[in-house]
């Protein structure tokens, strides 16, 4: 099995070196120039978020923290934005994803650390 970092890093990848493929498949127009950016921006963080943890610089609570405050603004854009609603429903899907992970590896720590 992969391991979430790996994952994270490698979908980070992707939206850094691709913004405008997964834009166009989402959006179904040609993506502009404040998409492409955040859809680097939100890469280099997957990346960085990724990297985190083998060196120790991100606990899993605070990655749970970060994933879930992105699923909750990725909603509030859906629900406020016809023309986003595609990506941001799609990357909602995506930080679930990831804070379920977290979670789990929060709570992994948890017991192994002889605390839970």
């Amino acid at each position: 099995m992969v391991s979430e970092p790996v994952v994270r890093v490698v979908w980070g990848a992707t939206l850094t070196l691709f913004p405008d493929v997964l834009l166009h498949r989402l959006l179904r127009t040609p993506p502009g120039r404040t998409g492409r950016t955040a859809v680097r921006a939100l890469g280099v963080r997957h990346v960085l978020q990724g990297a985190a943890p083998t060196r120790g610089l991100l606990s899993p609570a605070w990655r749970t923290a970060l994933d879930a405050s992105h699923a909750v603004s990725m909603a509030g854009l859906a629900l406020r934005s016809e023309r986003w609603r595609g990506a941001a429903l799609t990357d909602l899907c995506v930080a679930c994803a990831f804070t379920l992970s977290s979670v789990r590896g929060a709570r992994a720590g948890r017991v192994g650390d002889g605390h839970g």
